[in-house]
């Protein structure tokens, strides 16, 4: 499953690179030129998602590399600049920067986690560069609209709704209660859980937060 979202990821990045750059005009824009278009991403091979992290780049390097050697994108080859996130929101923002100034990448595609993503977004739409398929279902890759946001999940949002609604209906559950992680990503489990069961005339019976990386959740 993981290879079939990475290898659509680096598919679409093609397009919508084409695209973009034919909408330029001529104008010089960064990223781009006459021999390759520069991409970058930030995934996590140090931190609790390491293991997504390892297989997202391996898809993205072997897409990247099928799409080089078909020709790459109008003659122009697709260079991919990889940056360790530690799915660290701080390290997110300071790898992100590299890629704006440094590596001067022309989009940010398939950056992995929602808190870290969180972070960085804003950096990437100031700079006027698209934001490309981001992994993670947080709603906020895609709403409010933004031209250069582009998502592809379906958001954390109404898959919860949809996950208690079924709960609800076919366990016959009466008490419910949320365990979730103290960041976006949290917020938006809790509120989809929350909306759901009072659509349900309930409330949750405990509702309980944890730092994210925390391993002790005996208290």
């Amino acid at each position: 499953m993981k290879w079939k979202i990475v290898q659509r990821i680096a598919a679409a990045l093609a397009a919508a690179a084409t695209l973009l750059y034919g909408a330029s005009a001529g104008a010089q824009t960064q990223g781009v030129s006459d021999g390759e278009v520069v991409l970058g991403t930030y995934l996590d091979f140090s931190g609790p998602l390491a293991t997504w992290g390892t297989a997202l780049r391996s898809g993205m390097e072997m897409a990247v590399d099928e799409i080089n050697a078909a020709g790459g994108v109008h003659g122009r080859k697709l260079r991919l600049v990889v940056e360790d996130s530690g799915y660290d929101p701080k390290k997110a923002v300071l790898v992100t920067q590299k890629l704006l100034t440094r590596d001067q990448v022309f989009a940010m595609v398939g950056s992995l986690g929602t808190v870290t993503g969180a972070a960085t977004m804003p950096l990437v739409l100031k700079r006027g560069l698209p934001h490309l398929f981001p992994v993670t279902p947080s709603e906020m890759f895609a709403l409010p609209f933004d031209r250069l946001k582009f998502a592809y999940f379906t958001p954390y949002y109404d898959d919860v709704r949809t996950s208690v609604k079924y709960l609800l209906a076919s366990k016959r559950f009466s008490r419910v209660g949320v365990l979730y992680q103290d960041d976006e990503f949290g917020a938006d489990i809790l509120k989809a859980t929350q909306d759901q069961l009072a659509e349900a005339g309930l409330k949750p019976v405990s509702t309980t937060s944890y730092k994210r990386g925390a391993t002790d959740f005996s208290s």
